[in-house]
């Protein structure tokens, strides 16, 4: 039984650097793990929201049908003309293929959560999450995607030290054990059963200097690349959790001037109403006031999810 063991010894710099990528793969597994939960929240977010819309879509539909019961009686009684009645018709019609568009994409969509999920659909509508936007750190730290890099930095940093190393002697230390099974039969009377032998040996191999040379600076600047992206890589996570953290604040003001738009909007719609019902008020700007009153409808939907 024999081992030789070197100063610049290939199994400690295979073992490190086995560490390393070990824990790089757990830190890409925690990365999957989270990016699935992400999905699974914008599935849900994005549910939520199309599930508003189509309430919002609804709601519409039943004031469109009003007003175009109230246009047909008109029409038949000779007060409204044939173009009003059938433009009347023709926005029903057009509320009836977005709510039957918007179910159908309901349906696809909760098709997609539940297949991730793995479990059955009860078909029931999806409860609002309640999130205090308060309490969010927006301090950075760290990220996966970072302790990943940081862990590649130091294989890096582990590659280059053993090629440093190659430059000086090669160091050796030899051990050596040889036993011989006593049950065997030897015909020398003096034969040697049992020996153990110790040896250190140098070298340095003068032939490859610049080989060793080039093979150093290659891994020195793959280092300091590595180091100049890592850095990057840190500034631009830092200045990705600030957008963030502005968009939310922006978001939250706006949120508060798309409500009160909507509230306009509705009373808006109010009034229009009561004038078009009076003969105040044509198609035209009826259905103009009705589209901005949409519009806030689902925008103000689209903010806040």
């Amino acid at each position: 039984i024999s081992k030789t063991f070197q100063l610049n010894e290939p199994n400690f710099y295979s073992i490190k650097t086995a560490i390393w990528n070990m824990k790089s793969a757990e830190l890409s597994l925690q990365q999957n793990r989270k990016q699935i939960a992400f999905n699974i929240f914008s599935d849900y977010l994005m549910i939520l929201e199309t599930q508003e819309n189509l309430q919002i879509q609804q709601e519409n539909f039943k004031m469109q049908t009003k007003i175009f019961n109230f246009i047909k009686a008109q029409f038949e009684i000779g007060e409204k003309s044939k173009l009003e009645f059938q433009q009347s018709k023709i926005d029903l019609i057009n509320y009836e293929i977005a709510i039957t568009e918007t179910k159908n994409h309901i349906h696809q969509l909760r098709n997609t959560f539940f297949s991730l999920l793995k479990i059955e659909d009860d078909n029931k509508l999806f409860s609002e999450l309640q999130i205090d936007f308060n309490e969010i750190d927006i301090e950075f730290n760290t990220n996966l995607t970072l302790l990943q890099n940081q862990n590649n930095l130091k294989i890096s940093e582990l590659s280059l030290l053993q090629n440093k190393i190659d430059f000086l002697p090669s160091l050796s230390l030899s051990y050596s054990l040889a036993f011989n099974d006593e049950n065997s039969v030897y015909e020398f009377e003096n034969y040697q059963r049992n020996s153990n032998s110790i040896s250190i040996s140098a070298s340095y191999n003068t032939f490859n200097l610049l080989g060793k040379r080039e093979t150093y600076l290659r891994a020195k600047r793959d280092l300091r690349v590595r180091k100049l992206q890592y850095d990057n890589l840190l500034t631009n996570e830092k200045n990705k959790l600030q957008n963030l953290h502005n968009d939310l604040v922006t978001a939250q003001k706006t949120l508060v001037l798309y409500e009160q738009k909507l509230q306009l909007a509705t009373e808006n719609l109010q009034m229009a109403e009561k004038q078009f019902t009076f003969g105040n008020l044509g198609l035209i700007e009826l259905d103009r006031i009705k589209i901005e009153h949409q519009n806030s409808q689902v925008t103000k939907n689209q903010k806040i999810y």
